[in-house]
Parts: C-alpha cells; sequence; structure tokens
C-alpha cells in the first residue's frame, strides 16, 4: 500500500508465534515418540494429548460397562463403548420401547441390571433421576460415569457427592468439553493466568419437553461455560449477574446472561434455546485474544496489528491499523466423547480420576453457581 508499508519486523510477530507454537508442539511430541507405540490410531492421538497419563491405562483391557438410560444419549454411549472394545453387559430403561432391538441385554429393573458382574455405570436417564440411579449404582460398589448435569438441583447434587464419598467409588461427570481438542491445545500454548476477560456462547436445539426432560437452558448449556471456566482458571467462579428469559411464566428458561467472577477473570457466558447451533468461547489477554470453537473444534490467536512506518492517511491505512494478525493453530481431529470414556475406563482402571476430566467434587461447583444464579438472577417473560 503506497506510503502506508508496515515495518517488517512487525510483520514477522505473527510468524514468530506460529514459530514458538510449532516448536512446543513438537516437543511435546517428541516426548510421546520415546513410548512405545501398542496402540489404535485413537490411542495414539489420547497418548500425544495427555502425556501424563501412564500409557498402560489406554491398552484395551477388560472393564465391564452397564448403562442406565438407553435414550439417543445411552444408545450413542453404548454403541461408542463397544466401538472401543470395552464390554456392555447390559442396559436399562423404564420405557421398554427402548429396549427393542437393542444389541445389549436388556433389563426393564434397575436392580436386575446392578445384579450384573459390573465394573462400572453409566448413567444417561433424564437429569431428575441421576441422583437415585447414582445412589444404587454407588451403594453396589461401582464406579459411575454420569451424563451432566449431575443433578438438576443442588440438592441432588449433593446426595450423589455425599454416596460417592461414602462408597469411596469413583464419579466422572461427562462436561466433555474439557477433553475438546482444542481447549487442550489452548491448555497446551496459553497461559491462561494473563487472561482478563472470557465470553462463552452456546446456542443449541431445543431439549425433548417429555418424560421428565424440560431443564432450563441453565443446566443444559450454560453449566457447560461455568465448568469450563472453573477448568480453566481454576478458582471458584462468583455469580455477579444473572438474567434468566423464559416464553411464559411457568416455563423453564430458554435463554441466560450470567456474568461471573473467577479469581481476575471476568466472565460472561450467553446460552440461548434456538433453530441453530453455536458454540464459542473467547479469551482475551493484554497482549492476545485465543478464540475456540468446539464443534467443528478450532483455535485461532489474534495478536495486535502490525505498527505503520508512517502516519495514517486514509480510510486504508486506518482499515490496516484494525487488522488483528490471526494465526489458526492445529487442533488434533478426534472425538471428545471417545477421549472422555476411554480416560474414564483409566480411571477405573487405575483408581483415581485421570485430568482433565470432572469428578464430583468439581461438578458440585457448577451445581453450586447455578444455585446462585437461580437467586440472584432477574427474570424476563416474553408473553
Amino acid at each position: 500500500m503506497k506510503g502506508t508499508v508496515p515495518e517488517k519486523e512487525e510483520f514477522s510477530v505473527a510468524a514468530t508465534f506460529k514459530k514458538m507454537i510449532s516448536e512446543k508442539v513438537y516437543r511435546a511430541g517428541a516426548r510421546c515418540s520415546m513410548m512405545s507405540r501398542q496402540f489404535s490410531p485413537l490411542r495414539e492421538d489420547l497418548r500425544s494429548l495427555f502425556p501424563h497419563v501412564d500409557p498402560a491405562q489406554f491398552v484395551s483391557r477388560a472393564v465391564k460397562f452397564g448403562v442406565a438410560g438407553y435414550g439417543g444419549r445411552g444408545k450413542l454411549i453404548g454403541r461408542k463403548l463397544t466401538e472401543l472394545g470395552f464390554s456392555v453387559l447390559g442396559v436399562h430403561d423404564s420405557d421398554p420401547a427402548r429396549l427393542v432391538d437393542a444389541p445389549f441385554r436388556t433389563f426393564s429393573s434397575l436392580d436386575d441390571l446392578l445384579v450384573l458382574d459390573l465394573d462400572a455405570l453409566v448413567i444417561s436417564t433424564w437429569p431428575a433421576g441421576h441422583a437415585v440411579v447414582a445412589e444404587k449404582g454407588l451403594e453396589r460398589g461401582l464406579d459411575v460415569f454420569i451424563e451432566k448435569p449431575m443433578g438438576t438441583s443442588l440438592h441432588q447434587s449433593r446426595r450423589i457427592v455425599e454416596a460417592q464419598e461414602k462408597a469411596g467409588r469413583l464419579v466422572v461427570v461427562d462436561y466433555t468439553e474439557r477433553v475438546n481438542p482444542a481447549v487442550l491445545k489452548l491448555c497446551e500454548i496459553a497461559d491462561l493466568t494473563q487472561v482478563m476477560r472470557s465470553r462463552e456462547v452456546r446456542i443449541g436445539m431445543f431439549p425433548p419437553a417429555k418424560d421428565g426432560g424440560r431443564v432450563g437452558v441453565t443446566l443444559d448449556l450454560a453449566s457447560h461455560g461455568i465448568d469450563m471456566v472453573y477448568h480453566l482458571f481454576h478458582a471458584r467462579p462468583t455469580v455477579k449477574s444473572a438474567i434468566l428469559t423464559a416464553k411464559k411464566a411457568d416455563d423453564p428458561e430458554h435463554g441466560c446472561v450470567i456474568e461471573l467472577e473467577c479469581g481476575k477473570v471476568l466472565s460472561c457466558i450467553e446460552a440461548q434455546y434456538s433453530n441453530i447451533r453455536r458454540r464459542r468461547l473467547e479469551l482475551d489477554t493484554d497482549q492476545e485474544y485465543y478464540e475456540v470453537n468446539y464443534t467443528p473444534a478450532a483455535l485461532k490467536v489474534g495478536l495486535a496489528p502490525p505498527k505503520l512506518s508512517k502516519r495514517p492517511r486514509s480510510f486504508s491505512d486506518l482499515e490496516q491499523l484494525s487488522k488483528n494478525l490471526e494465526v489458526p493453530i492445529d487442533v488434533r481431529k478426534v472425538e471428545p466423547l471417545n477421549m472422555m470414556l476411554l480416560l474414564f475406563a483409566g480411571s477405573v482402571r487405575q483408581g483415581t480420576c485421570i485430568e482433565p476430566l470432572c469428578n464430583a467434587q468439581e461438578a458440585l461447583v457448577t451445581a453450586e453457581v447455578i444455585s446462585e444464579v437461580e437467586q440472584v438472577a432477574k427474570h424476563r417473560i416474553l408473553e
């Protein structure tokens, strides 16, 4: 551009940043390449993404699962477990129609499922039933994997934590974004102690409205964002304000805007039911910003615009001053649910919850924050 040639050293910022990230990724890969190669391609990805985990935990060994709740999510998890090489000894659902043509032993009674020789129980019932099912599974001495949210109320979530502590077993809650490849890469390359602001936007389809499936958007979608800021910044979120929007006074909220303070980070979470899907996380520091797209997984880093060697003389010059340098970061293409299930199976084997899975105590923090949201929220009724 005539009269507005940027300084060459400023243009090198993006290249230098990308080179620094590439070198860090290379070093991580070099560490992983020294480990034995006894794994499938998925386990190779896991071994690279989680170098802190004993690789023996990713070798397929006998872990016997039962699935309680055989709706859409339960069917998906049952299929994934089988594809990953684990045994699904049986599935339970209170609706016999859902058990028709199931490729596993079926049980209309949860108690009948629990007498099998299981190691772990997957709970994918409606959230209102999580506490009762989890208590029974824990009393039976099983490790438990629960679909989020842990419970539909703080009381239910506390019941699960109390049962887990009494039984001395594992409870993992399926906050899948913790193992999203873009989030894992973010944690690898970013200095999260420098983040000043975060914003999550999560727009999803309306959930089923029958059989106890009606839950508000705060539990269903915003809980992901609450868990994520707690996971990233390692400080309990405090609710500063909240607005919940519903169509009618008796309806669960279909939209929410929540402002949290998490240590020094000011975080905003926006969630909405709609006919589109959008899942995005943005983090700002004083020097750069990070944009995470959850699905499909993608990560981008933004840096300040290059300086001009001369004062701006045209609108094009002003545009150049406003154009940030954005660097896309390579992210592994792996399915988060597969990673969650493999890490949970590894946790069952070693008897402790493998990072970054969400344990019961951490999920309880999210439940406590949601309870605070309900107490301080301003309500908007559209009709």
